[in-house]
């Protein structure tokens, strides 16, 4: 009777562990396909960033957690943008005059993107800022972060290298 409990017992664990497995690491579903022009009037697509890890930033630049956000994120561009990451962020109703002046001031190299009509930050959900959403190079959304600490910075760093280790 031992043995067959072990036996059963044995499939049952490794069975249990495959599905925590696929609960702490969700499906990726392609993120939503956008295309924005930013304050020079380039448009970026998001199609056209297929093999690069894209971080699609939506805030403001006059709220606090998005400037922290926005600094750290000018970091990290700095750091990875020759390993293939891509930051864009998206001007949710501020002056295109006044986030000119704060990227100047911070030497913010990436673009700010905008969202007239705020079409693509309710394609994304966005209820609250700063929201980060990362996608991998194959075009999927690999995670969010929603609000912005010393937590989430660890978090976001750690992600974003794990999304540029994978091929």
């Amino acid at each position: 009777m031992r043995k067959v409990l072990v036996l059963l017992t044995v499939p049952l664990v490794a069975l249990a562990a495959a599905f925590a497995a696929m609960a702490a690491a969700p499906e990726r579903k392609v993120a939503p396909e956008f295309a924005l022009r930013d304050q020079t009037g380039k448009l970026h697509e998001l199609k056209k960033l297929r093999g690069k890890v894209v971080v699609l930033d939506f805030g403001r630049v006059i709220c606090l957690g998005c400037q922290q956000a926005l600094a750290d994120l000018g970091q990290l561009d700095r750091e990875f943008r020759d390993k293939g990451l891509v930051v864009l962020s998206v001007n949710l109703g501020v002056p295109a005059d006044v986030v000119k002046r704060f990227a100047a001031e911070k030497k913010l190299e990436f673009p700010f993107l905008e969202d007239p009509g705020y079409e693509v930050t309710r394609l994304y959900g966005v209820r609250s800022i700063p929201h980060i959403v990362l996608i991998d190079r194959k075009g999927r959304a690999a995670r969010a972060f929603t609000g912005y600490d010393a937590e989430t910075k660890q978090a976001l760093a750690a992600e974003i290298r794990k999304l540029l280790a994978e091929k």
